[in-house]
């Protein structure tokens, strides 16, 4: 068997032939779309421009979700009488621009949608910001429960509660609603910080 031994110049130029030829035949072949995303893998450039697009979706939809969160406390903000001083407090004397049953509806709706977004968003600033705006709604609507009567009620029922109370009641019903007034500035101070800090991001 005779060996016919090719000059390096020829051999290179074939392989080079042989190499376009299978990159030709690569890029044509059904599976190219295939091999091209597992060169995209492993392709330096796109490795370094994932980790600059991913982070930044992941912050937008953090801000997305925030956003939603913050409406969702303007329907309470909306429903609640935030006081300035005690003065125009006591002037007005009413908690809500909205009977208690319906604060309360709102409230259950509110707190549903806005526990499920905390649930999504990280430890934060702007997570702490609405946890505690929530909070403290949720804190004012448990005193404003303490004192809500409803307009129908059984008068032995009023009669019995009268007998029974003590001082100390008598003192509590007094301040509960200063707590629930209170709470409801809480709530409106932490909502306006979220709403900064989402701005600013």
């Amino acid at each position: 068997m005779q060996l016919t031994l090719l000059h390096p110049s020829v051999q290179q130029e074939k392989g080079t032939d042989l190499r376009r030829r299978l990159a030709w035949q690569i890029h044509e072949s059904p599976l190219s779309c295939h091999h091209n995303l597992i060169c995209r893998e492993h392709d330096p450039y796109s490795q370094s421009f994932a980790r600059v697009t991913l982070p930044n979706q992941t912050e937008n939809n953090n801000r997305v979700l925030a956003a939603r969160a913050v409406g969702a406390l303007k329907r309470l903000e909306n429903d609640a009488l935030v006081y300035r001083s005690l003065g125009e407090f006591e002037a007005n004397n009413k908690l809500a621009r909205v009977p208690f049953d319906t604060f309360r509806s709102n409230l259950q709706e509110v707190s549903a949608e806005i526990e499920a977004i905390l649930a999504e968003l990280p430890d934060g600033r702007v997570k702490f910001a609405i946890s505690n705006s929530l909070s403290s709604y949720q804190d004012g609507a448990f005193w404003w429960a303490k004192t809500y009567q409803p307009r129908v009620v059984n008068v032995s029922m009023l009669d019995f509660l009268e007998s029974t109370r003590v001082p100390s009641d008598n003192a509590f019903m007094a301040t509960a609603p200063y707590t629930v007034a209170i709470n409801w500035r809480q709530g409106e101070k932490y909502l306006r910080q979220a709403e900064r800090l989402i701005q600013t991001q």
